[in-house]
């Protein structure tokens, strides 16, 4: 939460998390708009090209990253996560990332935009990374 009310307060500034095991809470960082997170040494390089051009956005998820044709979200915990498309439009095509590994996990699912979506998340902590249809690969 911090993180994200210092990249709130300082849209211009890199905010940089430092704390006991933070290694821990690099997914929460990213999430948060931090500058620096500490991610899995394999993340997908697809995702970190993407989440360059990504800001945090709680209307799509209490906490997520959305771009113009991706979207990052984390449950913060468990293994739910409601995702808001309302506002987008278009197929979306939904990748999960396993948060010890930064790796897909599993085949892509598609989305309809538009509606609200609930998803239940193959591993507790995932990250459902949202690409818009038309703009993948």
């Amino acid at each position: 939460r911090a993180v994200r009310e210092y990249a709130q307060r300082y849209p211009g500034k890199a905010v940089m998390f430092s704390a006991d095991n933070a290694e821990a809470s690099g997914w929460a960082v990213l999430i948060g708009g931090g500058s620096l997170p500490v991610l899995p040494a394999g993340t997908e390089p697809e995702l970190l090209k993407a989440v360059v051009s990504m800001r945090p956005d709680s209307t799509i998820s209490q906490y997520a990253l959305s771009g113009s044709s991706h979207i990052l979200a984390h449950p913060g915990s468990g293994s739910e996560l409601t995702v808001n498309l309302t506002r987008n439009t278009g197929t979306w095509t939904l990748r999960f990332i396993h948060p010890s590994t930064g790796r897909f996990t599993g085949e892509g699912i598609e989305l309809a935009g538009g509606v609200k979506h609930d998803i239940r998340l193959p591993v507790s902590g995932a990250l459902a990374y949202i690409i818009r249809k038309d703009s993948s690969r």
